[in-house]
């Protein structure tokens, strides 16, 4: 004969309550994990196209930042971009969002105003 646990008052609204506490964490702890790779990836964008236009620089020094950068950080994976063999001169200055089952439009619309304020800057 199995035994069903039987739950104190207040169990379920407690558990609702940290399942909600522990999405909303996991959400801000990953947009502003994105937060910062957009800028540091726009910011390394723009010094690579600061750098073809005052030197020159062509798109094999691309492949060798992403192959020297390759090396220097083994366990980065390359980008969907690549995979879907996008030209490295296009896909330096692409940004992915990724989006999930949970992503609310607040959320969303959060993301693009600090979008268009780095873009402004």
């Amino acid at each position: 004969m199995t035994k069903t646990l039987q739950s104190p008052h207040g169990y379920a609204a407690l558990l609702k309550d940290i399942k909600e506490r522990v999405r909303t964490a996991q959400m801000r702890a990953t947009l502003a994990v994105n937060r910062e790779l957009i800028l540091l990836y726009w910011s390394i964008g723009r010094d690579i196209l600061d750098r073809q236009q005052a030197e020159g620089w062509g798109t094999k020094v691309i492949d060798r930042l992403a192959k020297d950068l390759g090396a220097e950080f083994p366990g980065v994976e390359g980008s969907v971009l690549e995979a879907m063999k996008v030209p490295p001169e296009i896909g330096i200055g692409a940004i992915r969002f990724s989006l999930g089952r949970t992503t609310t439009r607040d959320e969303i619309d959060a993301v693009l105003e600090d979008l268009i304020q780095t873009v402004e800057r």
